[in-house]
């Protein structure tokens, strides 16, 4: 981790990533209050509201105006909500169908101000199903929600000390960032404030983990990258979602291009599957393809010189 803070310093320091992730958190914070209550003025007049609903399934309709306590499912009421949606997911019910309910017991959380333990663990919960989602075009998990989600939490444990998986999910918005900065280089911004947010377990052996793959992405070290996901501690599995959908797939195309550049002839699939971490010698196929690699299935190698043209 020193040699990772080495660099944020030459980039410009904790500070200044600190104070960029703190305008993130406030302006996508607010977004997620306003898809859920108009102001914080609203939020002002919701104090003290009490719901009295009993509908333990109820769908998301964004509330504008204050609501009446009848239209409000009550804490008690919300807890057998959150297992009815845990087990609407388990049985197969679509994203966006748990998706929808989820943001109902959210709403209804906030506009009784509800921020202690059983907030938690639907934040936790809605996050969980976010990664294990599929959707657009590239099938990747919901970066947006999971994002709000994690964002929320954050917070949520500042206020809630010991009621929650905050090193599991600190972790998870980490490599959810360090996934998007593949994508928009200003994203890296926000890794270095995740990696300063858990410095305080930088002795955790989930997070010495997740710092060596922070490393190991950052520079291109595509065999230790596939090495270090292969060994993701069961604590933190979940992120194997994120790896999947954000960094494998752009880590895997940095090792082909590189291998393009630096071999000649044949390369063995046997051994390139492992290298790529490809789980069966479908994934791997699929992938070679997808960059349009020419294939020797007889001989059992990757034609690099073919391959190049």
């Amino acid at each position: 981790m020193a040699n990772l803070r080495r660099n944020d310093e030459r980039r410009g320091g904790n500070s200044q990533h600190r104070g960029r992730y703190n305008n993130y958190q406030q302006r996508a914070t607010r977004e997620d209050r306003a898809g859920e209550i108009e102001t914080d003025g609203f939020l002002r007049v919701s104090a003290g509201i009490v719901g009295t609903c009993q509908d333990v399934e109820k769908r998301y309709i964004r509330v504008q105006s204050q609501p009446h306590p009848s239209t409000i499912r009550p804490e008690r009421v919300l807890k057998l909500s959150l297992e009815a949606v845990k087990k609407r997911e388990a049985d197969g019910e679509e994203y966006e169908v748990c998706h929808e309910y989820y943001m109902s017991i959210c709403q209804d959380l906030r506009i009784q101000q509800l921020e202690g333990g059983f907030t938690v663990e639907v934040r936790e919960n809605f996050a969980r199903c976010a990664m294990r989602a599929r959707i657009g075009d590239k099938k990747r998990l919901d970066t947006k929600t999971l994002g709000d989600c994690l964002i929320h939490l954050q917070e949520l444990y500042e206020k809630n000390a010991n009621s929650g998986h905050e090193v599991e999910f600190g972790i998870y918005r980490l490599v959810l960032w360090l996934g998007l900065s593949l994508e928009h280089e200003d994203s890296l911004l926000v890794v270095h404030a995740c990696m300063a947010s858990l410095s305080q377990f930088e002795q955790h052996p989930a997070v010495k983990h997740a710092l060596e793959i922070v490393s190991a992405v950052l520079t291109g070290d595509v065999v230790s990258y596939f090495k270090l996901v292969a060994a993701i501690p069961d604590e933190v599995k979940d992120q194997r979602h994120v790896h999947e959908t954000l960094i494998t797939p752009s880590m895997r195309s940095r090792y082909y291009s590189a291998m393009l550049k630096a071999y000649k002839f044949g390369f063995p699939l046997v051994e390139l599957r492992g290298l790529l971490g490809c789980s069966s010698k479908e994934e791997l196929t699929g992938f070679l393809r997808s960059q349009q690699a020419v294939l020797d299935e007889e001989q059992g190698v990757l034609d690099i010189d073919k391959s190049k043209r």
